[in-house]
């Protein structure tokens, strides 16, 4: 895995430090997935709050093949 930049880190605590709506896609049999969670980021990882008997855990599990995306960021221009 690569190491993640200093920006990057800052970016990623900067939007995601704080509960979130995230969409999380997983795979299952050739079909993909995808859902929104609640979700948040904090010391390097990402946090999902779920039923560890759903689905998509079961997916993670199986597969271990999944994605976040950012749902309804508001860009900024910076001066």
């Amino acid at each position: 895995m690569e190491k993640r930049t200093q920006e990057t880190e800052r970016i990623l605590n900067e939007r995601f430090n704080r509960d979130n709506i995230i969409a999380l896609a997983t795979v299952q049999d050739g079909t993909p997935y995808v859902r929104n969670v609640n979700g948040f980021y904090e010391d390097g990882s990402f946090y999902v709050i779920t039923y560890a008997l759903s689905n998509k855990m079961k997916q993670i599990e199986k597969i271990h093949m999944w994605r976040l995306a950012a749902i309804g960021l508001q860009h900024t221009e910076r001066e």
